[in-house]
């Protein structure tokens, strides 16, 4: 008994199957399309990843990452300073030799910030106090100096609380005031130029205390004065007045500014007082005499 073989396809079945296959093929592709078509799309922020499907069957991954933005805070550049006001004023004359100096800005100042510079500069010191910087002296300025005040500006200028600067440096001046003729007269007794002595009432201050002699010019220590010897003239005598600047001081002025390399024109000016007092110290007294003489015409 001969076992049968295989049963031969149709080929008519076959070409069934391979319909079918196809077909199967197909409506699967289009199953997972539809399925991700319906998918709703992503709305993150971040990354996201959207599946594909090519027309093979198989799917790819792609990702999409979205611009980033990110915000920067800038801060606006300090506000710059801006002198307001300085005491005693540009031009300013006869000021007092001890009064405080002041130089007020637009804001607060802080307290690293250079401060403004005198010339001639005297012994005190500047302090910040809020927009104001202020100067006191602690000895007084030789009569009818000519201060110059500089206030400095710049990247190395005058520098206030928040950070903001003096654009440019400011400069301004002002003259002191002058001394006594008192004291002129008195500087002239104890320096043998006048005719007259000079005794003061109290203890007489250190010829050598430059302080105490320049306060003293405005001023004076009370004394007394007494002709040095008898025989003067009544006319000459009658010239003398304590305290005015006339014929009689103008003429002691005039013979010491002659010893020592002044002009001799007999004014009470900037170079005769540091003259009087540096004679003084040194003692460097008059050894001519006391001169005069009358004229009429």
């Amino acid at each position: 008994m001969s076992t049968p073989g295989p049963r031969a396809r149709s080929p008519r079945v076959a070409a069934m199957v391979i319909i079918v296959f196809l077909i199967g093929g197909v409506t699967g592709a289009f199953v997972d399309r539809a399925i991700v078509d319906r998918k709703p799309a992503a709305t993150s922020t971040t990354s996201s990843t959207t599946a594909s499907t090519n027309t093979t069957g198989t799917q790819s991954g792609t990702t999409t990452t979205p611009s980033s933005t990110s915000s920067t805070t800038t801060s606006a550049p300090p506000a710059a300073l801006a002198l307001a006001l300085i005491t005693p004023v540009s031009g300013a004359k006869g000021v007092a030799a001890n009064a405080p100096i002041t130089v007020t800005f637009s804001a607060p100042l802080s307290k690293s910030s250079p401060t403004p510079v005198l010339a001639p500069a005297p012994s005190g010191s500047w302090s910040a106090n809020g927009e104001t910087f202020t100067f006191v002296p602690s000895s007084d300025f030789m009569p009818l100096s000519r201060v110059t005040l500089t206030v400095p500006g710049g990247p190395a200028g005058v520098l206030g609380a928040a950070g903001g600067r003096l654009n440019q440096s400011v400069t301004e001046r002002f003259q002191i005031a002058n001394g006594s003729v008192v004291r002129v007269q008195q500087l002239l007794s104890l320096l043998d130029y006048s005719p007259l002595s000079w005794t003061p009432t109290r203890a007489p201050l250190p010829t050598s205390d430059s302080a105490s002699q320049i306060a003293a010019i405005y001023k004076p220590p009370e004394g007394t004065y007494g002709w040095r010897s008898r025989g003067w003239p009544a006319q000459l005598r009658a010239m003398w007045h304590p305290g005015v600047n006339d014929a009689f001081t103008r003429g002691l002025i005039m013979s010491f500014e002659a010893d020592h390399a002044l002009i001799p024109n007999g004014t009470i000016g900037a170079s005769l007082w540091p003259a009087l007092i540096s004679a003084l110290a040194s003692n460097t007294l008059n050894t001519g005499g006391y001169n005069y003489a009358f004229a009429n015409k």
